[in-house]
């Protein structure tokens, strides 16, 4: 049985509460607003009527995320767009997959557009501050972003603020337990499978268990399973200051993990994450607005060894513990380690910090005319140690001496978009035509250290390389280490035409010429078109 197909779900039990205060005094207007960001979709470098969209778009609002448990936000629309498949792999803080309309690829991701931002992973982005996801399904709609978007593309609108001073509170406590558990044999059951195979085999009772030499009865899932807690708490403020529009949000969430910890030296499979984040806009003239979109994030992810393919092989005659010695009891005559020993004694955390800023500016210009510069910058380190142990539940010819290892990888990254759009009523024909160029760079680091023999006595303070022997540190691509530092480039330019004829009749076009410094030079660039049309066959007269 493999280890991957092994899969555990969870029943989890939620206490929400969310309070919303605010200072308004027409909530008329706010009825009609947020009827009218209902009727807009997100699409590549701006938005779109709904009854004029062509392409295969799927849109998410903030109140379908707000009250959802979840860490990570794209968890929160499964089920509820059809082609789109979200598949969670149950460990807290970790990016569940994104198939839209089947796998395109064996190793491509569907990308995240966060206010201008390309990213595979959303993870650092807190649930109650977006305001609207479009999910884009069909080439007509994704060639816009060119080859990074052949396996799907989300759109994401962060929250801003307008209005009379807005101030939101939510927090949820929910509870977490494994469910569909595995129902295994005791011991008194496996010894009896266990002679029978033997009289089955050898037609004899030799070498037959009984419960007087192993009187031990351990459910090995007990052991590694847990009930846990999962806690978020999210306050945010909006409004307007004059001519400033602002929006700013704190958030920390807690998930404890559902695999065991405490026991020991050991990392468990909780998440801890705190977010931040401040939107601002300024309209200094009638026609120019700048504005700047800040998000900070921090978090902590514990990665135990996976033990559940171990606990699902483990016989249950042996107990967790050697009665005689007091370590952790080994096998005799299994090739399979104590389950709850490797969870108790290996640990591994990754730990990062991830900065995303996006500055921005809009100039309105011969009345149809609009032209938008965006600067946007994805700084993040991620530290990873692991460290494993002596293992004192194997015979002593087996033992090895500990280990640490830790990555310190760097990520520095840019897109600079700019784009000029204009848009025309002539009568019946409505036309909307936007041209832009975007320059991307991408560039990835890291630090790979190991040591051996390291003093670890369970603190973060003793978790220090330098006091081990036999220090390995390498910074390059080196055979056998998995360091490869890299460095690439995109440029694009790109253009689409909108038409409608009396909002009837829809034609849309696009186009994008990338260039990367990832091929060589003689064949760098792509294209990649796409037209689609429809109709709106209610608008259609009789």
């Amino acid at each position: 049985m493999k280890q991957s197909n092994l899969k555990y779900s969870c029943l989890i039990a939620v206490l929400y509460f969310g309070m919303n205060v605010n200072a308004q005094t027409a909530p008329k207007d706010t009825v009609a607003k947020e009827q009218k960001i209902e009727e807009v979709v997100l699409i590549g470098y701006g938005s779109q009527k709904k009854e004029n969209v062509t392409g295969s778009i799927g849109m998410v609002s903030a109140k379908d995320l707000a009250d959802k448990p979840n860490a990570n936000p794209i968890s929160s629309i499964q089920g509820r767009l059809s082609g789109v498949q979200v598949l969670n792999s149950g460990t807290p803080g970790s990016s569940p997959r994104v198939d839209i309309r089947g796998i395109g690829s064996l190793t491509g991701k569907t990308v995240f557009i966060v206010d201008g931002m390309i990213t595979d992973d959303i993870s650092f982005l807190g649930p109650q501050d977006i305001e609207s996801m479009s999910v884009l399904k069909d080439p007509s709609s994704l060639a816009i972003f060119g080859a990074r978007a052949a396996n799907g593309a989300v759109i994401i609108k962060t929250k801003t603020g307008r209005g009379k001073p807005i101030f939101n509170f939510n927090s949820y406590l929910g509870i977490k337990k494994v469910t569909n558990v595995p129902k295994m044999t005791n011991s008194d059951q496996y010894i009896e499978l266990y002679n029978e195979k033997l009289m089955n085999d050898n037609g004899n009772l030799n070498g037959a268990i009984s419960r007087a030499n192993f009187p031990a009865d351990t459910d090995w899932f007990k052991e590694i399973f847990r009930t846990s807690i999962i806690n978020s708490n999210d306050f945010s403020a909006s409004g307007s200051l004059g001519k400033l529009n602002y929006y700013a949000s704190i958030g920390n969430l807690q998930d404890e993990g559902n695999i065991a910890a405490g026991q020991g030296i050991n990392s468990g499979s909780g998440f801890n994450r705190l977010n931040t984040k401040l939107n601002l806009s300024y309209k200094i003239t009638d026609n120019l607005t700048v504005g700047n979109n800040f998000t900070f994030s921090k978090m902590r992810t514990d990665q135990a060894k996976n033990p559940l393919l171990n606990a699902y092989n483990a016989p249950p005659i042996f107990p967790v513990m050697n009665p005689g010695t007091g370590d952790y009891q080994f096998f005799n005559g299994y090739s399979i380690p104590n389950s709850r020993a490797v969870l108790d004694l290996y640990r591994s955390q990754n730990r990062q910090e991830r900065l995303l800023n996006n500055v921005w500016a809009e100039y309105k210009f011969l009345k149809d005319f609009t032209l938008r510069v965006s600067y946007t910058t994805d700084n993040y380190n991620t530290n990873l140690y692991e460290y494993t142990p002596t293992f004192n539940y194997v015979p002593v010819s087996d033992q090895k001496p500990n280990k640490l290892i830790t990555r310190d990888s760097r990520n520095r990254n840019y897109i600079w978009d700019n784009t000029l759009s204009w848009k025309k009523s002539l009568g019946d024909h409505n036309l909307e035509i936007l041209a832009g160029f975007s320059r991307t760079r991408n560039s990835y680091s890291q630090t790979y250290l190991e040591a051996l023999n390291v003093n670890y006595d369970g603190t973060n303070a003793s978790m220090n390389i330098f006091n081990g022997t036999n220090i390995i540190m390498i910074d390059k691509d080196v055979e056998g280490y998995d360091v490869v530092p890299y460095q690439d480039r995109i440029e694009s330019m790109f253009a689409r035409v909108n038409y409608d004829y009396k909002g009837k009749y829809l034609v849309n076009g696009s186009v994008r010429r990338d260039g990367t410094s990832k091929y060589s030079s003689g064949d760098r660039h792509r294209i990649f078109p796409a037209v689609s049309a429809g109709w709106v066959i209610s608008k259609k007269t009789l």
